[in-house]
């Protein structure tokens, strides 16, 4: 039992690395693209060892950003998910969730999960709770104290944000990363993006059954 408990902290270890690394995917890089490449190889190294099937996904993702011009990229990031005019692929829960609404009672019940686990917005942060990077680092954050709890032998402790990771993934995100790859599908101009949506509804799929 003691083993099978190591293995599945070993496993939670891994799945926050990927979450960690699939957040950085959907924050502008300041400077070049660099650190995009590194966050993407950090992402295939976590899905490899977990035995993910999506992690062949990302190898491709690496080999077409490697292809891409650097400011078109910016250009296109900025047109799908920033603006600032017409948003083409607004990347928060609730657009998805109710109706092409922002800030909606789903943005309030992430904020509470927030809350709940001990979290606040630093006053550096400017976008809103449920876009999906700030969902995918709450997502990290969980399973990085499940794994530290379980070290420190707070094994209750550690199954009870499991437990709120469990609820939180099913509830609040998964709900519309289908939707919202699909409105990144249907509206890039650079094939880096539509793999980028390929690449993160399978990557997602795969983190929510191996967990």
């Amino acid at each position: 039992m003691e083993n099978n408990s190591e293995s599945a902290n070993i496993l939670n270890a891994l799945r926050a690395d990927a979450w960690h690394s699939l957040s950085a995917l959907f924050v502008l890089p300041a400077n070049n693209l660099s650190s995009l490449h590194e966050d993407i190889h950090s992402l295939y190294d976590a899905l490899e060892k977990l035995g993910a099937a999506s992690a062949e996904r990302v190898r491709s993702l690496s080999n077409t950003l490697e292809r891409t011009d650097e400011q078109q990229c910016r250009i296109e990031f900025t047109r799908l998910f920033i603006g600032p005019f017409q948003t083409m692929a607004p990347p928060y829960g609730s657009v998805y969730l109710e109706q092409g609404r922002l800030m909606g009672e789903s943005t309030i019940a992430v904020m509470n999960a927030y809350v709940e686990a001990g979290l606040k917005l630093n006053e550096r942060y400017k976008d809103l709770p449920d876009h999906i990077a700030a969902e995918f680092e709450f997502l990290y954050f969980l399973l990085t104290n499940s794994v530290r709890l379980h070290d420190a032998g707070a094994q209750n402790e550690s199954d009870e944000i499991m437990r709120v990771y469990e609820e939180f993934l099913h509830g609040l995100l998964m709900p519309w990363i289908p939707a919202f790859c699909e409105r990144i599908t249907l509206n890039t101009h650079l094939e880096y993006f539509r793999l980028l949506a390929e690449t993160l509804l399978l990557v997602v799929y795969d983190l929510q059954h191996h967990s």
